[in-house]
């Protein structure tokens, strides 16, 4: 279904990697295909992300307008301003299962609505209440894959917990970053041969399955190839963690 777009008088706005600019009267764009799509309204300029929330914001808005492999590759910056979000507001805490949701399944959009009730709330506009959310998360199936990834999570926090001025041990780096590889491998296989529904893998998850799969394989690689150092294993333990969640919670309305 085509999307129409009602333009006022000089207004802009972005489809893909174009800014098209109204001239001085209304236009009516009908717009076919897939492209991110977004309003001049909506854009936060870098100049502008001067909160926490505007921040979060707009690091959602760089995942939405760029390819999603490089999408995943914002998502360290993602956890790491949704850690000081919640550190400044506390109360923003019951919005992030849901927020977290969209960014693992890769609905930036989504999203990014959902922080924009964030930016309200930072300016003292709106307040936490169960219309406000996003939607809640329930109890979904347990799996197998879920106390997997968990597992791997917990050995890559073990090998940083034991980190010091010099690499822990080779033998253990490698084999803890092995094993977590050859975890995310399964999931690429299943989403490569399209087994999704044999595996009772939530399709939402599977929308984005294989450009999460890219970015771990591509950062252990550096990782190994490098080096890296113990912050740089962060992001892989928080994936997993929220990769685990979504497996084992359901969106009662998404």
């Amino acid at each position: 279904m085509a999307l129409i777009l009602d333009l006022k008088p000089s207004e802009r706005v972005i489809i893909g990697n174009a800014v098209i600019t109204n001239d001085k009267q209304r236009t009516r764009l009908r717009i076919d295909g897939e492209a991110p799509i977004l309003r001049e309204k909506d854009v936060v300029q870098v100049q502008d992300a001067d909160t926490n929330a505007k921040k979060l914001y707009f690091i959602l808005q760089g995942m939405y307008l760029t390819s999603s492999d490089n999408a995943v590759g914002l998502y360290e910056d993602y956890f790491t301003i949704a850690e000081e979000l919640l550190d400044t507001m506390p109360q923003s805490a019951p919005f992030f299962p849901a927020l977290n949701y969209h960014v693992i399944c890769g609905f930036y959009y989504k999203a990014m609505k959902a922080a924009r009730k964030l930016m309200d709330m930072e300016d003292g506009e709106g307040d936490i209440t169960p219309d406000t959310l996003p939607f809640t998360l329930g109890k979904g199936a347990s799996m197998m894959e879920t106390q997997l990834l968990t597992k791997a999570a917990e050995q890559i926090e073990a090998l940083q917990a034991q980190w010091t001025d010099k690499i822990v041990s080779e033998p253990e780096y490698m084999e803890t970053l092995d094993y977590n590889r050859k975890l995310w491998m399964m999931f690429f296989d299943v989403a490569a041969n399209g087994q999704q529904g044999k595996n009772s893998y939530p399709e939402d998850l599977m929308h984005n399955i294989v450009h999460i799969c890219n970015f771990v394989f591509n950062h252990t690689k550096n990782l190994i190839n490098n080096g890296g150092n113990k912050e740089q294993l962060s992001i892989l333990v928080r994936i997993n963690h929220e990769v685990a969640q979504i497996l084992d919670t359901a969106p009662s309305d998404t």
